[in-house]
């Protein structure tokens, strides 16, 4: 049975290990790297991921973002003093802080003005933030049906006309529809909503949630000045083959569960095409030389350019 969890603290949701959009992402590399971003063996946040959970925070939750965004000391941590100063503004931070430095501080300040300034958050509806859903997904392997739990975390939902809406805030060096819809391709967004849509269907058919179909929204907005906003929607043809693709990542897991056999990306001997571009002069003076020998094969070749 799905269940809903609001307000659950974030290390709690990570720490279950479930298949989210993020080891699906991870899947489409190879099922060794969907293992590992199950098991959470990840790198420390960059500066784009802390800039990005703070604006999520500013504009969704903007009491608990002044409750726990917080900027580091600007001090010298190769010094004796400035060791001891950081540690102990280290030691008085509470469990849920939320630690930018000043330049990320500002740029959440901007981005969040922004985007709180569009229409975005008129569209979302009345809802909550950062909710966690769980679910279980059966997927047939051989014959044989095996149970896989998931999870999400969505950044809201909402309602509006009595239809469920998911909204995500993306940041983006680009928010123009054509950057941004190459940047749904690459990073996998498109993938991530149509999980996230998958989430909600699963409440919906367990009746923990408003039937009918489910809306996605996108907020993207730049990380430089002037800050521009894009607002998206995703066409469900799209939707229904990133969730295609989602379905086939997670019966490749399902496989790895029922043979406990986890392959990498390739595990056998196989022969490298390079992409196209990598020989591109060789094959343009190829071409030259094909094209010079047809004409000295043609008898009384006219060169010239009638006019």
């Amino acid at each position: 049975m799905a269940r809903i969890v609001t307000h659950q603290p974030f290390p709690d949701y990570l720490a279950e290990a479930d298949v989210n959009a993020s080891a699906l992402r991870a899947g489409r590399r190879s099922m060794l790297h969907m293992a590992a971003a199950i098991e959470g063996q990840s790198k420390e946040p960059t500066a784009a991921i802390r800039i990005g959970s703070a604006l999520h925070c500013a504009v969704l939750e903007p009491m608990r973002f002044e409750a726990v965004a917080t900027v580091a000391p600007a001090v010298d941590r190769r010094t004796k003093e400035g060791k001891a100063t950081y540690a102990a503004w280290q030691a008085a931070l509470p469990a849920d802080a939320m630690v930018l430095d000043a330049d990320e501080f500002e740029t959440v300040r901007q981005a969040s003005a922004a985007l709180l300034a569009s229409k975005f958050p008129g569209r979302i509806g009345t809802g909550e933030a950062e909710v966690s859903i769980y679910w279980d997904e059966t997927v047939t392997v051989d014959r044989e049906e095996v149970v896989v739990g998931c999870k999400a975390r969505l950044d809201w939902l909402g309602v509006v006309n009595d239809r469920p809406i998911i909204a995500d805030i993306k940041t983006t060096r680009d928010a123009t529809p054509r950057a941004f819809a190459r940047a749904c391709a690459t990073y996998g967004y498109v993938h991530q909503m149509a999980w996230y849509r998958r989430a909600v269907r699963a409440l919906q058919q367990d009746d923990q949630f408003q039937h009918g179909r489910c809306d996605v929204l996108l907020g993207a907005v730049e990380t430089d000045a002037p800050h521009a906003v894009g607002i998206y929607t995703l066409f469900e043809a799209d939707l229904n083959c990133a969730d295609a693709e989602n379905m086939e990542t997670l019966e490749s897991w399902a496989r790895c569960i029922l043979t406990g056999e986890i392959a990498g990306p390739c595990d056998d001997v196989t022969a490298l095409a390079m992409p196209d571009w990598t020989f591109q002069y060789q094959r343009q003076k190829q071409l030259r030389q094909q094209v010079g020998d047809i004409i000295d094969g043609v008898d009384d070749f006219d060169a010239t350019i009638p006019f």
